[in-house]
């Protein structure tokens, strides 16, 4: 084996490979997982995933490659005769070759284990949790090089040439990627598959690793198969047919090779089944051509209801039991319904979203069901008298979401081991036809017949007033008990009115204090806590593992930071709580719900936010989704068009908020870059049509970061404290009211009535009910010294502007307005640019083309721009600022 690993060892080609895949490797290890500029903690977890992504390629190039050199090296050299003329047996040929790619490939791994361990001593980690390497890195991937060096001999020992050889593994490599296009998705159909093992610092492998050792026990077996066929047709001498070698085989399998591969069969079709019996017995399992045409039919049959009047919640009383370890959540509720429509309802439709979930048990009184469709959790129920306008109508339910074994397509996410993140809507039914969980993909959705796009309401359509942006959330009073296990901390939203352990079980009752929408989460994992007086009676706490304690004290100052300015501002803030609630990294984001924030693992818990000059994301997600306390928890939109831009794009404009008071207007300019950049990066990828910001269909681009540059400019130009007084009266209109719920042309008449004259006006109508991009580009600057010791510079400045359709087609309009003018002793948006590096800035009247401006100032400047800090949505956002000469 030795003399084999030696030959690929002294290979140029192996040292290009290794040299290549460290490259790639290295580099990721430096920019992955990087938010708004800023990169992570290289936590091991998340090391391990970059090595294995960016080592992936390398380590199967090595073993096709080699397979063939190796197992056709001696009929190359024409020793072959010789060789094979001795007495030793096939398998003395065939496992140093086997042992040899293995050895190889596991340098490899070893090679990439050590890089991501540089990175992290090098980046000032040094908790590198060796056992973690071991266990989700080097043991699970060995076994699968393992594999597929035994495949790639395999296949050279059946071929005649290696040519054909490494064509054979091209062709099972490009299989492994279509299979699944064409139906094959299961695990079982493809060689060395593991399923999808998701890493979490948490809650470790626990995610599909039950299915992912099963499979290696399956794939090993069939491996060991193929290695000792490959051993009964061993090439030796001048035996070259394949149709001889395989004469021989029958007889050739007495003894140990048969009872090999009988044993190997026996393992293979044991584990196999057990595999099948947990996917596709234990568990529902649907390919994604199914998932596609159950959806469709879902569609087909029920989106016909998404307008019938149905009652609104009020009052929701739950009991939900968690048992992570089984991954079970069992859930008895009530709801007091209401018609407050208007007019006697005939039916009520009640629906459980999650396809994970199941009804155990149903009651509405005074009503029988007509319709019961399992496959698509829908239930219809007919009154035995209509029910009347201001009629009070309980249901009882009792649901239960339970993954028995493992599945085939990812293990659920909600209730795992250590760090459940269970939304209400997973575990209750839903009242009511919305669109939540419907086909979007425009590909799919033609090849099951539907229309290509599914958009919401018209701008227009008054009867979408109806409707919330969470559709059938409405406000409700809230009574939610958790149970779960004894060394964990239960989590719901509403104030703690109860905790208590007995029997191994943890229980807390948590009550709103004020009216929540329908629309909440439940969380439970083994916690850490750390608290702090928020101010006004509001108490604020940060949930997180143990491991992760970093950037905690960061988000409890900015939690107090945000509740700081908007209460001064916005109102007041309606709970004495505010929680955020680390979860699994399965997910990246966080969400607001009532006074509670569940936050990803992976984003603001191990940001790496020691460099003062990087982007401060976690208290800027902070900030964002405590905004959403006020724009969706008190004033929640329409479900129609521009619904997110009063829920979003009104979080993105309190967080630039938050963010100028916090580091000053001066280094705001990273922050509007970043989401300038991201617009204009998006526009080109859009797949229906761009929209003005006042129609926004849900398109993230738009309403996040189109949204945060426009209102920032707006509140620039119209006066911060004024735009604020009228959102405040805003809120105070639309607080917990219900339908009809706020449409976005509300804020955009607040901005109208903020204009005061026609240039303002016009630049409320081009920045939210056109698409305006603006063009500024400082062209020349020159600096002399005057005579009283002051510094002119002339600047030459280009201006104009441009309306675009939904297409991107640009028409050119004229510009008659003003822009920021400024001068600089360094660059904006370098790190270390702060306000004394402003020699002088103001507000000048431009026009469209060209123009020179005179500017005076006490020092020479080294830099000038117009729009230097980006609060327009410029096409070039680059060519604002130049170096004064």
């Amino acid at each position: 084996m030795r003399f084999e690993m030696a030959q690929v060892f002294k290979s140029p080609a192996f040292f290009v490979l290794i040299l290549l895949g460290l490259f790639n490797t290295t580099v990721a290890l430096f920019v992955s997982g990087d938010l708004y500029g800023t990169p992570p903690l290289p936590l091991t977890f998340a090391v391990i995933d970059v090595i294995t992504g960016g080592f992936s390629l390398i380590p199967i190039i090595i073993a096709v490659y080699y397979a063939g050199e190796l197992v056709w090296r001696d009929r190359e050299k024409r020793m072959h005769e010789i060789i094979d003329a001795s007495a030793l047996p096939n398998w003395a040929y065939l496992v140093p070759k086997v042992a040899a790619v293995a050895a190889v490939l596991f340098s490899t791994l070893g090679l990439a284990m050590l890089a991501g361990i540089a990175v992290q001593l090098i980046r000032g980690q040094t908790d590198l949790a060796l056992g973690a390497y071991i266990g989700w890195f080097l043991v699970p991937l060995g076994i699968s090089m393992l594999l597929l060096a035994i495949l790639a001999v395999f296949v050279q020992a059946l071929v005649p040439n290696k040519y054909i050889g490494w064509g054979v593994m091209v062709v099972y490599l490009v299989a492994t990627i279509t299979l699944a296009n064409i139906g094959f998705e299961h695990p079982l159909y493809t060689y060395n598959s593991t399923g999808n093992v998701r890493l979490s610092d948490m809650n470790g492998d626990r995610l599909g690793g039950a299915l992912a050792w099963w499979l290696r026990l399956y794939w090993g077996a069939i491996a060991l198969i193929l290695a000792t066929l490959a051993h009964l047709l061993w090439r030796r001498g001048t035996q070259v047919s394949l149709r001889a070698r395989l004469a021989r085989v029958p007889r050739r399998l007495i003894g140990v090779p048969g009872a090999v591969i009988g044993a190997s069969a026996l393992t293979a079709a044991a584990s196999g089944a057990f595999i099948f019996y947990n996917t596709n017995i234990l568990n529902d399992y649907r390919t994604q051509q199914d998932r596609e045409k159950q959806l469709a039919d879902f569609e087909r049959k029920y989106l016909r209801y998404e307008r019938l009047k149905q009652p609104s919640t009020t009052d929701i009383a739950l009991k939900v039991a968690l048992f992570p370890h089984d991954k079970r959540a069992e859930a008895q509720g009530r709801y007091r319904l209401v018609n407050d429509t208007g007019a006697p309802l005939k039916e009520l439709h009640l629906r459980l979203f999650d396809p994970n979930t199941e009804w155990r048990a149903l009651s509405v009184p005074g009503a029988r069901l007509t319709r019961d469709d399992k496959d698509h959790r829908y239930r219809i129920y007919r009154f035995d008298r209509p029910l009347a306008p201001g009629a009070v109508l309980p249901v009882a339910f009792a649901t239960r979401r339970w993954q028995r074994g493992f599945r085939a397509q990812g293990d659920d996410t909600a209730v795992v081991d250590n760090g459940s993140f269970v939304n209400g809507f997973n575990i209750m039914p839903v009242v009511g036809m919305n669109r939540d969980g419907l086909l979007r993909e425009r590909v799919a959705r033609r090849r099951q017949g539907l229309p290509a796009e599914l958009r919401p309401a018209k701008l227009e359509d008054l009867s979408a007033t109806a409707r919330n942006y969470i559709a059938n959330a409405s406000w409700v009073r809230s009574d939610i008990t958790v149970t779960t296990d004894a060394d964990q901390t239960p989590i719901a939203p509403g104030r703690r009115v109860a905790d208590s352990v007995s029997n191994g079980r943890r229980t807390a009752r948590f009550v709103a204090t004020a009216p929540i929408l329908a629309f909440f989460s439940i969380q439970s994992a083994r916690y850490a806590e750390r608290s702090a007086d928020l101010g006004g009676g509001v108490r604020g706490t940060v949930y997180f593992d143990a491991k992760h304690p970093y950037n905690v004290d960061r988000m409890l100052k900015a939690m107090k930071a945000s509740l700081d300015y908007y209460r001064a501002n916005f109102g007041p803030y309606q709970f004495d709580y505010a929680r955020i609630i680390e979860f699994p990294g399965y997910q990246s984001f966080a969400q607001a719900f009532a006074g509670t924030i569940p936050y990803s693992e992976r984003i603001g818990f191990i940001a790496d936010a020691r460099d003062p000059n990087d982007i401060d994301y976690p208290t800027y997600i902070t900030a964002h989704e405590l905004g959403h306390q006020y724009w969706a928890h008190q004033l929640i939109s329409s479900d129609m068009q521009g619904g997110t831009m009063l829920v979003e794009s009104m979080a993105q404009y309190s967080t630039l908020m938050v963010m100028k008071k916090l580091y000053g207007e001066d280094k705001i300019r990273r922050f509007l870059k970043y989401e300038l950049d991201s617009y204009l990066r998006s526009r080109g990828s859009e797949a229906v049509e761009e929209l003005p910001l006042e129609r926004v269909e849900n398109q993230g681009y738009i309403h996040y970061r189109k949204g945060a540059v426009v209102l920032y400019l707006l509140q620039d130009r119209l006066g911060e404290a004024r735009v604020n007084q009228m959102l405040a009266a805003l809120l105070d209109r639309y607080r917990f009211k219900g339908a009809p719920y706020a449409r976005s042309i509300d804020l955009v008449e607040g901005f109208e009535r903020l204009a005061r004259d026609d240039r303002e006006r016009q630049l409320v109508s081009d920045l939210l009910e056109r698409i305006t991009l603006y063009d500024f580009k400082a062209v020349a600057a020159k600096a002399r010294r005057l005579p009283d010791g002051r510094y002119e510079t002339l600047l030459t400045v280009a201006t104009g502007k441009f309306y675009a359709d939904g297409a991107g087609k640009e028409t050119k309009a004229a510009f008659d307005d003003q822009a920021d003018v400024g001068l600089f002793a360094a660059r904006p948006g370098d790190g270390a640019f702060s306000a004394k590096d402003v020699l002088g800035f103001g507000r000048r009247p431009l026009r469209q083309g060209e123009q020179q401006l005179r500017l005076i100032t006490a020092r020479k400047p080294a830099f000038v721009g117009v729009d230097p800090y980006n609060k327009f949505i410029d096409r070039n956002p680059d060519d604002n600022v130049i170096a004064v000469q």
